[in-house]
């Protein structure tokens, strides 16, 4: 079946599979759209259906550090991609996946910042976001080309 006629949009592609260390599989697919529509519930158990098995969805795009954001954004991350495209001058959802360098049960009690990772689904966002910084709240914050990740 034609990814059209599954909904993924025309020109929507797998493009890549990689395997896990868990002996999992990873699909990588070529657009946003294709992405945002993979991650949809509904969507995910109809691809889950179609290969078997457990699957983990991922965008291809480009990983980047902000230090020092304000833990009070912890469980509202989606507003805070939102607040970050607009207060940047980015267009709508061009940051695909985010999540916090450490775990929130690693912070000590009373922190007021920790680092994020972001994954942003343009080079030339995220080469703009590491050249100039990113303002949030009022605030110009450090974006950094992210650390291997802890083991």
């Amino acid at each position: 079946m034609a990814a059209e006629e599954r909904g993924l949009g025309a020109g929507t592609r797998f493009v890549g599979l990689k395997r896990l260390q868990n002996r999992g599989l990873e699909y990588e697919v070529n657009t946003v759209a294709g992405v945002e529509w993979l991650h949809q519930e509904g969507n995910q158990k109809m691809f889950a259906e179609t290969f078997g098995g457990e699957t983990r969805l991922t965008g291809q795009g480009y990983k980047v550090e902000i230090h020092h954001v304000s833990t009070h954004w912890l469980q509202k991350e989606s507003e805070l991609y939102a607040l970050i495209e607009g207060e940047n001058g980015m267009g709508t959802r061009v940051i695909a996946d985010g999540r916090w360098r450490w775990a929130p049960k690693y912070w000590r009690e009373g922190q007021c910042t920790a680092h994020m990772m972001l994954v942003v689904m343009e080079a030339k966002a995220a080469n703009v976001l590491i050249e100039k910084g990113i303002r949030l709240d009022r605030e110009t914050l450090g974006v950094f080309k992210p650390e291997p990740e802890p083991k």
